[in-house]
């Protein structure tokens, strides 16, 4: 088992079991609206779906929710933008494999602009973009069983 560790260099990095316990203080730093970006349903259908949306809860955080089906399109990604960007969503959070990792980070770097992600694309998009300016949680998940177990 590796012994849990993170790393003091932007961007900060927690790795180790139990660690999501840790999610809604370090997100409630950057303000009290969250965009939670997930699978179709295996995290939120889980104990521990339900445990971060009330610590959520518990910290006065509101949080939205997006759901990537399968591999995001630049579609579902200025849709997510454009239903959320009115809120002053604080921060991204993705939980789930990599096709929900990937659509966190295209939305939270769209978030705030109002172009289409296509513009931006590699090999298709016009522009580079400028950076992010809302903070991103990227929570991997394999197995949520093993990934967040306590054992």
């Amino acid at each position: 088992m590796v012994k849990p560790f993170q790393f003091a260099r932007l961007p900060k990095i927690h790795f180790g079991c139990g660690k999501i316990t840790e999610l809604p203080g370090l997100a409630k730093g950057y303000g009290a609206n969250i965009l939670l970006v997930t699978g179709k349903s295996s995290f939120m259908n889980s104990i521990h779906g339900e445990n971060l949306l009330n610590s959520f809860l518990k910290k006065n955080i509101s949080s939205y929710h997006v759901i990537i089906p399968g591999e995001p399109s630049p579609e579902m990604i200025d849709k997510a933008v454009v239903n959320y960007r009115h809120l002053n969503i604080n921060a991204v959070i993705a939980v789930g494999g990599g096709s929900v990792l990937d659509a966190g980070k295209a939305i939270s770097a769209m978030m705030y602009r109002n172009e289409s992600v296509v513009d931006f694309l590699e090999g298709v998009g016009k522009g580079e973009h400028p950076g992010t300016k809302i903070p991103f949680f990227a929570i991997p998940t394999t197995k949520i069983k093993t990934l967040f177990s306590s054992k």
